[in-house]
C-alpha cells in the first residue's frame, strides 16, 4: 500500500478546476456538457506531473468522458512559466492531443491562469451512422484549487447487478458505505485501477484509504490496495474481507469536496464477487462527507 506524504512545498501542488464545473460520471442524453477539464498536478523540484480528468460534447448530443492521455512531465521556466503536454504516444483513448500552458500561483491554494488545447476524435457509428466525430478545442482559463482529498463519505446503495449467468442469483447488496480517502502518497510506476491506463500516476495524485460496508452478507471492511484521484475522479481497488476485490468509481461534484456523485462499485472473488465475465456490481447514491 502507498504511505502517504506531506504535500510538497510548491504551491502548484494539487487539485485544479480549469473550467467552470466539474467533469461528471452522471450523463444527461442530449445535453452538451461544454468542455469540463480537472486536473492534479505534482511537483518535484522544478519538475510537474500531471494527470487529468476531461468531459465535452461531440457530434451535438453525445456527451463524452476522458481521462487526458499520458502526459510528458514538464518544467518550471525560471519566471514561472510551465508547459504540460501529451506524449508522442496517446494510445486509444478519446483525446489524440492535449496542452497546457501556465503560470505558477504566487501562494498554495491561489489562482493560476492559463490556455489549454487539445483534440477529441470519437468513433460515433454504433450510435449516429458517422464514422467519426473529431473537434478542436482551446481555449483561456483561470485554475480553481480544490484540496488534495481527506475525508470520509457515507451513501446508501440503490441498485444491484446480478452476478454470474443465473439472473436470479442475486447476493445481498450492503444497504450503506463508508469510505475514508486520504489524496498524496509515493509515487507509482504504473496505473493504478480503473479508467487511467498507459499513465505515471504523480505521488499527489494517490490514494489510500478504507472502507465499511453495512447489510452484507459478503463483507465488511476493506483496505485500499491501490487507488488514484485523477483531477476529480476517483478510482479506488479495496482488498475487502472476505478476500475479495471491490473496485470503486465515483467523482468529486464540486471544489467544497462536500459531495461525491452517484458510482460505481464492481465486486470480484470472494463470497459474492461472481468471476470476471459477470462480476457483482453495485450502485450507490450521492455520498456525504461526514467528516
Amino acid at each position: 500500500m502507498p504511505v502517504a506524504k506531506a504535500p510538497d512545498s510548491s504551491p502548484l501542488v494539487g487539485n485544479w478546476l480549469l473550467t467552470e464545473k466539474m467533469p461528471s460520471s452522471v450523463v444527461s442524453p442530449g445535453v452538451d456538457p461544454g468542455v469540463r477539464l480537472a486536473m492534479t498536478l505534482d511537483v518535484e523540484g522544478n519538475v510537474i506531473s500531471a494527470v487529468g480528468e476531461g468531459e465535452d460534447g461531440c457530434d451535438g448530443n453525445i456527451t463524452v468522458g476522458f481521462d487526458l492521455p499520458p502526459l510528458n512531465a514538464g518544467a518550471v521556466a525560471a519566471y514561472g512559466s510551465f508547459e504540460i503536454q501529451s506524449s508522442s504516444n496517446v494510445g486509444t483513448g478519446f483525446v489524440k492531443r492535449f496542452s497546457v500552458q501556465g503560470h505558477l500561483p504566487q501562494e498554495a491554494g491561489g489562482a493560476w491562469s492559463g490556455n489549454y488545447s487539445m483534440d477529441i476524435e470519437v468513433d460515433l457509428l454504433s450510435s449516429s451512422g458517422q464514422p467519426k466525430c473529431k473537434v478542436s478545442r482551446s481555449g483561456a482559463f483561470t485554475a480553481t484549487y480544490f484540496p488534495l482529498l481527506d475525508g470520509t463519505y457515507e451513501a446508501k446503495v440503490d441498485g444491484l447487478a446480478t452476478s454470474g449467468s443465473d439472473t436470479d442469483s442475486r447476493p445481498p447488496a450492503p444497504t450503506s458505505l463508508q469510505v475514508t480517502l486520504k489524496q498524496g502518497g509515493d509515487a507509482a510506476s504504473t496505473a493504478t485501477p480503473l479508467r487511467v491506463t498507459e499513465a505515471i500516476i504523480p505521488g499527489a495524485a494517490i490514494l489510500t484509504g478504507s472502507i465499511r460496508a453495512e447489510g452484507s452478507e459478503c463483507f465488511a471492511s476493506g483496505e485500499i490496495s491501490s487507488g488514484n484521484m485523477v483531477g476529480n475522479h476517483i478510482a479506488a481497488m479495496f482488498l475487502m474481507d472476505d478476500g475479495s476485490q471491490l473496485q470503486l468509481s465515483t467523482t468529486v461534484t464540486d471544489v467544497t469536496e462536500q459531495h461525491l456523485e452517484r458510482g460505481v462499485a464492481t465486486v470480484h472473488g470472494g463470497k459474492c464477487g461472481g468471476d470476471a465475465s459477470a462480476p457483482y456490481i453495485f450502485s450507490f447514491a450521492e455520498s456525504d462527507r461526514k467528516s
